[in-house]
């Protein structure tokens, strides 16, 4: 009994301790850290050993590029709280960062602790506390900036060396990280110079030459301006590397001389870049519609015809379609057969299906919100950084942090935000002589549309 009581005592006034920290610290990421300070096995032990702490565990990370690691110590930490006289522990961590590498991580093992009844402190003599430690060595976003981080230093020195780093252009192929040239696509290259500088070939009748002798770009798609465009303009093939703001002359074998680039570019520069003024439409169906061949939504295109009539007078109209994509990107036989509607007269029809609803079935509607996902994420996480914030200087409890955090959570679990307008105003809206308004409304009362054998179904959120 007189045994149980001293155990009980020690544990009163010698505080059971448990350390967490990162054995290897990279210096390049925590540039701000005081050259004055302990290892951080040894700094904890100092303080164990002035505050008369008792460690009674250890939990060590091997490196602070490993979250993995950091992750699964901490799971084996938490799981120690199912032990006797665990509500007197102390998790001691040198700084934030020792256990997470973002604020908003560091918040949710916190309050978790906090929650098992034990509570944590920084060994930091200038910010003990976790949450201010964190506002000084931690960001908002999820980990280090790519430049600072290991990888990113990694991929910069495979960068600085001239190596293949993403995309490798057409033309080319890579041998032992470095850009070589690929005989068969190469001859492609030349052509494209030699018809754009020689024949005068533009870059639409150029892309139509390549796709009828049936060539094809890098990726097995066919050629378009843009990507022909791409060809013409892109340094790799006069032997220059570029990447990530860095940029070496003769890095690699070139498969076009300087001056023919040097030509060519001039002619695409002297040609008038002036761009075509599209008319402008808003489609109030588009991503809505489904294609019924592939199951992709559709998209809302734009084509002004003109004619003329005998006494010559000029006349032009403005057609409106709903198109799937891979009516464009495929040229097989098949490729004709994905949907192509007519604009007008579907969202007609479409309109006149959601007018004839009955009031009953209105009010069961559930129509998200307006804002986009992102956006949701966006406010959500601001307010979570304010709250963040408020209690690090002591202005609100932990439990508008919790809150803050159960919110964000929802929204990303929840990518349909319902909306807290009443279901009859935003359906009137649909019916708006404001055509955005409409659209909005739309949006958030539509999930989707099939066609189907001439028949249109409309499926709202429900």
């Amino acid at each position: 009994m007189l045994q149980s009581i001293t155990n009980f005592f020690k544990l009163v006034f010698f505080l059971r301790v448990i350390g967490f920290h990162i054995n290897k610290l990279d210096g390049h990421l925590n540039p701000t850290l005081s050259e004055n300070r302990l290892m951080p096995e040894s700094e904890i032990k100092e303080y164990c050993k002035i505050n008369k702490h008792n460690i009674v565990s250890w939990f060590k990370i091997k490196s602070q590029d490993s979250d993995s690691d950091i992750y699964d110590n901490f799971r084996r930490l938490v799981s120690q709280f199912n032990k006797p006289y665990a509500k007197l522990a102390l998790v001691l961590i040198p700084d934030s960062f020792h256990l997470a590498n973002n604020i908003e991580t560091l918040a949710r093992r916190i309050i978790l602790i906090k929650s098992l009844g034990a509570d944590i402190k920084c060994t930091n003599p200038d910010y003990p506390d976790p949450f201010q430690n964190a506002l000084k060595y931690l960001s908002f976003s999820n980990g280090p900036s790519f430049s600072s981080s290991k990888s990113g230093k990694e991929i910069l020195k495979k960068a600085y060396r001239g190596e293949v780093l993403g995309k490798i252009p057409y033309g080319y192929k890579s041998h032992n990280g470095r850009l070589v040239i690929d005989d068969e696509e190469s001859k492609i290259v030349k052509l494209i110079f030699k018809w754009y500088s020689e024949s005068f070939y533009g870059l639409r009748i150029i892309s139509k030459l390549l796709n009828q002798r049936g060539h094809r770009t890098k990726s097995g798609r066919i050629w378009t301006p843009l990507t022909i465009r791409s060809v013409i303009t892109n340094r790799s093939y006069i032997g220059t590397y570029t990447r990530y703001g860095i940029r070496i002359t003769s890095n690699h074998e070139p498969i076009i001389g300087v001056d023919l680039f040097n030509n060519v570019n001039s002619i695409l520069n002297s040609k008038n870049t002036t761009k075509k003024k599209y008319y402008k439409s808003t489609f109030l169906l588009s991503r809505k519609i489904i294609c019924e061949i592939c199951g992709n939504t559709l998209t809302g295109i734009t084509r002004r015809r003109k004619w003329k009539l005998r006494n010559n007078e000029s006349k032009s109209k403005v057609y409106r379609y709903y198109r799937c994509r891979y009516r464009l990107r495929s040229i097989s036989e098949n490729s004709k057969f994905h949907s192509l509607l007519n604009a007008d007269v579907i969202e007609k029809d479409v309109k006149d299906i959601i007018f004839s609803w009955s009031d009953d079935f209105i009010s069961n509607l559930s129509p998200i919100s307006s804002k986009t996902y992102t956006q949701e994420i966006e406010e959500a996480y601001s307010y979570f950084v304010n709250a963040f914030q408020d209690y690090s200087i002591g202005k609100n409890d932990i439990s508008h942090l919790e809150n803050s955090l159960t919110r964000l959570s929802k929204i990303r679990e929840n990518k349909n935000v319902y909306s807290s307008k009443p279901n009859h105003i935003i359906y009137n809206q649909i019916f708006s002589n404001d055509i955005e308004e409409s659209k909005i409304s739309i949006n958030q009362i539509i999930s989707k549309i099939l066609i189907q054998n001439n028949k249109i179904t409309v499926t709202p959120y429900l």
